[in-house]
């Protein structure tokens, strides 16, 4: 196992303890969660990433996000 050493400012720091705090991970387990739900940039990952939220009349039209994950 490697270790990483990462410096943030204050700011960052408290959001981070804020968010631990609130969902009861440890620093540790919130950043490694994150790492393995990176995206490469790949056309791939386009197609399978999540979509959080859409909302009709707000934003763009679905046709337009698929044509963009297309190219």
């Amino acid at each position: 196992m490697k270790q990483l050493l990462v410096k943030l400012a204050d700011d960052e720091y408290h959001v981070l303890e804020r968010y631990c705090k609130m969902t009861g991970r440890t620093k540790s387990a919130v950043v490694r969660y994150f790492i393995t739900n990176l995206s490469y940039g790949g056309k791939q990952d386009l197609l399978h990433r999540k979509i959080n939220r859409i909302a009709p009349g707000k934003g763009k039209l679905l046709s337009e996000l698929i044509r963009e994950m297309r190219i």
